[in-house]
């Protein structure tokens, strides 16, 4: 169904009875284990090859506004 890699600092983990080693794409096929490597910032979704990592929002600027000149 789906293919997950581990992107984490170690050289790999286990997650939902399946070893992932770092860097290695693994078929998934439970839907709750899908759901849930798909929310994982350490695991990131195989497409045909292709690795998708989702980009990180730009944090919202706080505070007064700088002074317009």
């Amino acid at each position: 169904m789906a293919q997950f890699t581990y992107i984490g600092d170690e050289s790999g983990t286990d997650a939902f009875g399946l070893l992932f080693p770092a860097g290695v794409a693994v078929e998934v096929t439970q839907p709750h284990a899908i759901n849930k490597l798909r929310g994982n910032r350490f695991f990131a979704e195989v497409f045909e090859g292709v690795e998708v990592i989702e980009a990180t929002p730009t944090p919202k600027r706080r505070g007064r506004p700088p002074k317009a000149e």
